[in-house]
């Protein structure tokens, strides 16, 4: 009677992981490399900062890849010394060749303080694919955050390389 009810539970468990019409997503995972940051970005313990040479884990998920559920926006996540992490909605995509683009950001800072709907800025932002597909394995981003993890004149320039999750 034992297995059977761990058997039925396991099935109920993957059935409600996977309902029908669930949304799925297309994102890439990698890393990230701070290539320059300002004099505010250091502040802090060493385990705080953000240095240039740092690397944070980063997820990207590009808007309108077919087949899947990403919709009309960019989101790009950043995660530092497994204490802080960052999630910007990027208004004007990643492929963003202007001089300020705006985003909204989510998480959480180094001192574990959670942050919601925070407002900044962002420069130039490259991609090496123009519109994404999963057939792309690889991509690479390259790009500049204003009051980056949260950090209120932080500003960095970033080179992010990334494979397809799935």
């Amino acid at each position: 009677m034992i297995a059977f009810r761990t058997v039925a539970l396991a099935s109920l468990a993957v059935v409600a992981v996977t309902p029908a019409g669930a949304a799925t997503y297309t994102v890439w995972q990698g890393e990230a490399v701070i290539t320059s940051a300002t004099a505010a970005c250091a502040t802090g313990s060493p385990r705080n900062a953000i240095r240039t040479g740092a690397v944070l884990k980063s997820i990207v998920r590009p808007k309108l890849v077919p087949g899947s559920s990403n919709g009309n926006d960019s989101r790009i996540a950043f995660v530092h010394d497994m204490m802080g992490e960052m999630a910007l909605n990027l208004a004007a995509g990643l492929a963003y060749t202007g001089t300020t683009g705006s985003y909204a950001a989510y998480g959480s800072n180094s001192a574990g303080v959670l942050k919601a709907n925070v407002g900044g800025t962002y420069g130039p932002m490259t991609v090496s694919v123009a519109s994404p597909t999963v057939s792309n394995t690889f991509l690479k981003v390259t790009g500049t955050v204003n009051n980056f993890m949260f950090i209120t004149n932080c500003t960095v320039a970033f080179r992010a390389g990334y494979v397809l999750r799935q």
